[in-house]
């Protein structure tokens, strides 16, 4: 795949592309977490949107981000309180997910108020509810620079977009 660097993000924008079957966007009740495997898993995020106005909710969040990331945004939104100053262009691109029912992949830096830095790459993905609007986000991280040393005390402080894509799949 063009463009991805980690191989969680990968591996479930391949599980995306199957579950869509002839769809533009596979349905939420189409996520089987035991589809998705143990490995997978702890990387995975889950987010409800809702329009007026627009939110995200983050509704389930994998170890992997709780523990490596420092960050549990589980039942929170998309706000200053999550994402300080890059909130508003967070909440932006995942409502260009929702919106245009596409697929968003981000590299990312996150910065701790000690001075390291975490360089990700997150896939985000639209799920349809019922009526084929899209009513949640999925979504799979990938640390691109994880350093032991300090992975049980980096406490995230600022984020950076460094860029967005649409993924391809050549």
């Amino acid at each position: 795949m063009v463009g991805f660097s980690g191989e969680h993000t990968q591996q479930l924008m391949r599980h995306w592309l199957d579950l869509q079957k002839g769809r533009n966007v596979p349905k939420r009740s189409d996520i089987d977490p035991i589809a998705l495997g143990g490995k997978l898993l702890p990387h995975i995020f889950l987010c409800s949107v809702s329009y007026h106005p627009f939110t995200v909710y983050y509704r389930l969040q994998g170890t992997f981000i709780n523990d490596r990331l420092g960050q549990n945004f589980k039942g929170m939104k998309i706000g200053p309180e999550t994402f300080g100053n890059a909130a508003q262009e967070i909440s932006d691109m995942y409502q260009r997910v929702a919106v245009d029912q596409t697929p968003i992949l981000s590299h990312e830096m996150i910065l701790s108020s000690a001075g390291t830095e975490r360089r990700i790459e997150v896939i985000h993905l639209p799920l349809a509810d019922e009526t084929g609007k899209t009513g949640f986000i999925v979504g799979a991280i990938d640390i691109l620079n994880l350093v032991q040393a300090d992975a049980d005390t980096f406490i995230p402080d600022h984020w950076v977009i460094q860029n967005t894509v649409a993924p391809s799949v050549d």
